[in-house]
């Protein structure tokens, strides 16, 4: 994909190669067209799930699938997925639970949801979450840094505006 978007980026170059206005502004067109895409595809089943729309989510899943066993079985699983996680990160011990009466029932339809804050929290409180997130941070800074992207772009421009060798190609 990092080659489609440096062709993309090289046509768009070319195209718009008498004002360096029109170059900066060329910079906006992938976002539009994501955008664009956005708009138009399905919403993600477990976001349909966590929103308990599971009609939807069903139809979704039918239509990525193709199949309405495939679908269906896989709707249990994100369902389960998604109580197990609001289980993990409600912070209930097995004594709350037990307590409760839930019998340490992690698919029990009542569990709350966590919030956007708490789950931030727990992506720094866990160590493996932690790990992750600094290891991914690592690489997208690495790729910023190292300017592998720009030179790749850089290189078609300039090859592009070098006039031909003098005396070659002459039949």
């Amino acid at each position: 994909m990092p080659a489609t978007g440096i062709f993309a980026g090289s046509v768009a170059t070319y195209i718009l190669r008498d004002s360096w206005r029109s170059q900066v502004l060329s910079g906006a067109l992938p976002a539009l067209l994501l955008l664009l895409y956005t708009t138009a595809s399905c919403e993600s089943p477990r976001w349909l799930i966590t929103q308990n729309r599971y009609a939807k989510a069903y139809e979704t899943l039918v239509r990525l699938r193709g199949e309405r066993v495939l679908a269906a079985k896989e709707l249990c699983f994100i369902h389960y997925q998604v109580q197990v996680e609001r289980w993990l990160f409600s912070g209930e011990t097995d004594m709350d639970l037990e307590s409760q009466g839930n019998h340490n029932d992690p698919f029990d339809p009542e569990l709350p949801r966590t919030g956007y804050f708490k789950r931030l929290a727990n992506l720094w409180l866990f160590s493996r979450n932690r790990r992750a997130a600094v290891a991914a941070m690592i690489v997208m800074v690495s790729q910023q840094l190292s300017g592998v992207n720009i030179y790749a772009f850089l290189a078609v421009r300039t090859l592009t505006e070098m006039p031909p060798p003098e005396g070659k190609y002459e039949g």
